[in-house]
C-alpha cells in the first residue's frame, strides 16, 4: 500500500509531509491492533487455562555455544537474504523511475481515493507499484507457501533455490533494460519462499528449550546486517552516482546466501536431514 499511494499522498496534498503523517497513522493502527491482539491473548489464556510459558520462551545468552552447525547457516542466510531484499527496496522506486522512466504516479484526474484505486490498477506501470511486487507475493502467496513447506518439507532445498534466483534478477536489472517487473516477480518468489521455509526451520534444528535464545540472536544478527547495507548502499550511490554497483552488491548477498543455504544442506544431512522432511520431525532434545 505504502509504495503505491506515498507519492500520490505527498502530490496531492502538496507537502510530503502528509507522507509521513499517513505512515505515522498505520503505525498507531498497528499499535492499537497490537494491544487488542495482546488483550485477548491473555483473556483466552485464563479462559482456555493454559499452562505459563517455558523455558523454551527464554533468552539464555550461555546457551549460545550449545547451538549447531545449521544453525548458524540458517542465521547468516537470514542475515545475507533480507539485507538484499529491504535495503533494494528502499532505493528501487528511485531506481525504477531514474533507469526506466517509471512514473511515480499514475496520471488521473478523479478524486484522491480513486487515484488510489487506479494505481493499484495499475502497479506494474509505476515505480512505486513496481517495488511494491515483491511485498505484494508474500502478502499474496506466503500462506501457500507454508502449506507447500508442510506438506513436502524440502526447506533447505527451498532456500537454495530462494538464494540462487535472486542473483540474475539484480544482475539483470542492474545492467539490461528488461522491464523490471519480470526480475521483480522472480524476487517475490524468492521473498515468498525463503522466509516459508527458513523461520519455521529454527524450532526443528534447536533443542526446545532453546529456541527463543535462537529467535532472538537470529534477529539481532539480521538487524545488524539491517543497518550496515543501507549505509553501504548509500555510499556505493554517492561514490559511483550510479545503480550498477548497488546491484553487484546485491547479487553479492545472493551468492553468499547460496553458500550459506548449501552448506545447510549439508550440515542438516549430516543432523539427521529433519529440515528435508515434510510435517514437523524435530531433533531430540540435548541433555542439559
Amino acid at each position: 500500500f505504502s509504495f503505491n499511494t506515498e507519492a500520490l499522498i505527498a502530490k496531492y496534498f502538496g507537502n510530503y509531509k502528509f507522507a509521513l503523517w499517513a505512515a505515522v497513522l498505520f503505525c498507531i493502527v498497528s499499535l492499537i491492533s497490537n494491544l487488542i491482539y495482546n488483550m485477548m491473548d491473555r483473556r483466552g489464556e485464563r479462559i482456555l487455562n493454559l499452562p505459563k510459558a517455558e523455558a523454551e520462551d527464554k533468552i539464555v545468552l550461555s546457551d549460545i555455544k550449545r547451538f549447531k552447525p545449521s544453525f548458524w547457516y540458517v542465521t547468516f542466510l537470514c542475515v545475507t537474504f533480507y539485507s538484499a531484499i529491504f535495503p533494494f527496496t528502499a532505493l528501487s522506486t528511485d531506481f525504477f523511475h531514474d533507469k526506466w522512466g517509471l512514473p511515480l504516479k499514475v496520471a488521473s484526474s478523479s478524486g484522491f481515493f480513486g487515484q488510489v484505486f487506479s494505481n493499484f490498477a495499475h502497479m506494474f506501470s509505476t515505480a512505486g507499484g513496481t517495488t511494491s511486487i515483491i511485498i505484494f507475493a508474500s502478502m499474496v502467496f506466503a500462506p501457500f507457501a507454508g502449506n507447500l513447506v508442510d506438506r513436502v518439507g524440502r526447506r533447505a532445498t527451498l532456500m537454495i533455490i530462494g538464494s540462487l534466483v535472486m542473483i540474475p534478477s539484480y544482475l539483470l536489472m542492474g545492467f539490461t533494460h528488461i522491464q523490471p517487473a519480470f526480475p521483480m516477480i522472480i524476487l517475490g518468489a524468492a521473498f515468498v519462499l525463503v522466509p516459508a521455509a527458513m523461520w519455521p526451520s529454527v524450532p526443528l534444528i534447536v533443542d526446545p528449550k532453546r529456541v527463543g535464545t535462537a529467535f532472538g540472536l537470529m534477529t539481532m544478527i539480521q538487524n545488524i546486517g539491517l543497518a550496515l547495507f543501507p549505509y553501504m548502499n548509500g555510499k556505493l550511490r554517492d561514490v559511483t552516482h550510479g545503480y550498477g554497483a548497488s546491484m553487484v552488491m546485491f547479487a553479492s548477498l545472493g551468492i553468499v546466501g547460496l553458500v550459506f543455504a548449501i552448506l545447510l544442506k549439508i550440515a542438516d544431512r549430516k543432523e539427521g536431514g529433519v529440515l528435508e522432511y515434510p510435517g514437523e520431525k524435530k531433533i531430540e532434545p540435548e541433555a542439559a
